[in-house]
């Protein structure tokens, strides 16, 4: 299913996070509709304003184990689709939606662990999914939660990240920073909810592992905020030692950016790897070359893209990679970072041969099965074929 098969839904209810964020419940037009997801995964969400039919991409904040569908919305400045969500829109409205998106989450092991989450503003939200998810279906792992926020009132799901803290008061510990209150560090009537004022810092984190990590225990690391945040709080957890493996990064992007942007978050992180690259599959100076190797090199002519059971026919024409090629056709493919520091574009190079400029993340594992990451990736052969599984 695409894009092009929209879901229909209803708001069924319409809930006030903050004052600058709301979550929409959703109900499946059609009650033989199914919709499975991963937590953490976004949806696009189009609604008709005025005639026009506007779409944007919003994380689920629900968990797949709760019978409703939620996303969570907050304000953007000029943003025509948040401010009418936010603001407008009414209980009843008819809209629709994509199938889910994202590899955001990975999916948790057998052997017990921690994860530890770091969420600012509203990557609070696919946080909160996750969080959920792993009380739910794992009586082992434990979470530590740590949320930003600019004061006390703009705390998202405040009264259900309490309730989960006092059911699952022996696996989950809250941390809010808050970083416009003028209040000191505040004593919470949960022993395992904490409040500080002032920024997340290196120091605080530097406390909340001393404090809160178990150890000898496999640790997972997931972090998702805005761009200033993203970057400092990445080099904060290199910095302390987190291998990037076990590092989970989302990022809520608006534009393409390359790798060396200094105001991409993922920059340090992808730093960081490089003295891996040289332990993968190199086949060439400029880049590194998945799919058929034997396929002639020539000038690229057509991109054939399988996405979602749909088959998209592109012309290729100019120097960019094949993923900015295919968001330029309009087509909705997942993305997150941009940069290879994540899974979000992952493709399987079905026939002839692309470059890949930056291995990224990948490992041999996924060159092995010809994957390739589209957002570092240039077409190499007459025609090229990738498939989104």
């Amino acid at each position: 299913m695409s894009d092009n098969v929209l879901i229909s839904a209803t708001v069924k209810s319409k809930i006030i996070e903050s004052p600058t964020t709301v979550s929409l419940v959703l109900k499946l037009t059609d009650p033989k509709q199914k919709f499975h997801y991963v937590a953490g995964q976004f949806i696009s969400l189009y609604v008709n304003i005025n005639g026009k039919e506007i779409k944007r991409s919003y994380s689920l904040s629900s968990a797949p184990y709760e019978d409703s569908i939620q996303v969570s919305i907050k304000k953007v400045d000029k943003g025509c689709l948040s401010i009418f969500l936010v603001d407008q829109i009414a209980e009843g409205t008819v809209v629709k939606i994509s199938p889910p998106k994202g590899r955001f989450f990975a999916w948790p092991q057998s052997t017990p662990k921690q994860y530890i989450l770091f969420g600012a503003g509203s990557g609070v939200a696919p946080l909160f999914s996750i969080v959920k998810f792993l009380l739910h279906n794992n009586q082992k792992d434990k979470v530590i939660f740590v949320c930003s926020h600019k004061n006390k009132e703009e705390i998202l799901f405040k009264t259900l990240l309490s309730q989960l803290a006092e059911k699952y008061s022996q696996r989950l510990q809250l941390i809010y920073t808050l970083s416009q209150s003028g209040e000191q560090e505040t004593t919470c009537p949960q022993p395992n909810i904490a409040l500080y004022s002032g920024r997340l810092s290196r120091k605080l984190m530097q406390n909340v592992f001393s404090q809160h990590l178990t150890p000898l225990w496999e640790k997972e690391f997931y972090i998702c905020g805005p761009t200033e945040y993203m970057t400092e709080h990445i080099e904060n957890l290199l910095f302390l030692g987190v291998p990037t493996k076990h590092l989970h990064i989302e990022s809520f992007v608006s534009k393409i950016r390359k790798a060396n942007d200094e105001d991409n978050p993922f920059k340090r992180l992808l730093n960081s790897s490089s003295e891996n690259i040289t332990e993968k599959k190199e086949t060439a100076d400029a880049g590194f070359l998945i799919g058929d190797n034997s396929a002639k090199q020539e000038k690229t002519k057509t991109i054939l893209v399988d996405i979602d059971e749909q088959i998209h026919t592109l012309d290729y024409k100019e120097e960019k990679s094949i993923l900015e090629t295919i968001l330029d056709a309009g087509i909705d493919a997942p993305y997150s970072c941009l940069s290879g520091a994540c899974l979000s574009c992952l493709a399987t190079v079905t026939e002839g041969c692309v470059k890949q400029q930056d291995l990224g993340i990948l490992d041999a594992s996924n060159i092995n099965k010809k994957e390739s990451l589209l957002c570092q990736a240039f077409p190499l052969s007459k025609s090229v074929s990738v498939r989104f599984d």
